[in-house]
């Protein structure tokens, strides 16, 4: 009989087409960055829209569980559409959420959800909601996958760092 290991593994999720996925852990020596990844996107076929690839999603979280003993649990950002996003964007953006919810459940994820202001408030201390602040933050934080957060638009690779390690300190 195999024995079952204590140990939670976080997936966290920055949602969206341009979001990111995040494998954080935590042990002794304190949090551990097992991969980030960009959210698996395809063409929608309307002039060049992405979404959300709900089959490379599948591959991604599946590939995250196969071969790592524990409890499993995917962190996902509770947001919500701003008025500024219009019809479509608030759409496309409700539709990725509703994929990375669905695929998640279908794999056996446990599912939490965390609010913006909650894991900024703990993981920013004050230094600044901008997603300038998140790169800063998980450079700081990550130097050793820092050639995976150099670029200006890896802010959601960091946010999505940010709340995995927030999800090691608040939900274990």
């Amino acid at each position: 009989m195999r024995k079952r290991s204590n140990k939670v593994v976080f997936t966290a999720v920055d949602p969206g087409v341009s979001g990111a996925v995040a494998v954080v852990t935590r042990d002794s020596s304190g949090d551990r960055v097992l991969r980030v990844d960009d959210m698996p996107t395809q063409l929608t076929g309307v002039r060049s829209r992405r979404e959300v690839d709900a089959r490379g999603l599948l591959d991604l979280l599946n590939a995250i569980i196969s071969g790592r003993p524990g409890r499993h649990m995917l962190v996902i950002e509770k947001v919500n559409a701003m008025p500024r996003d219009g019809a479509v964007g608030a759409f496309t953006f409700g539709k990725s959420v509703g994929v990375v919810l669905g695929v998640a459940t279908v794999l056996g994820y446990s599912i939490q959800h965390v609010t913006p202001q909650a894991w900024k408030k703990v993981m920013l201390h004050g230094t600044g909601k901008e997603k300038g602040a998140s790169l800063k933050k998980a450079r700081e934080l990550c130097p050793e996958i820092y050639d995976q957060l150099k670029r200006q638009k890896d802010h959601n690779r960091a946010e999505a760092i940010l709340i995995g390690m927030y999800a090691t300190r608040r939900m274990m």
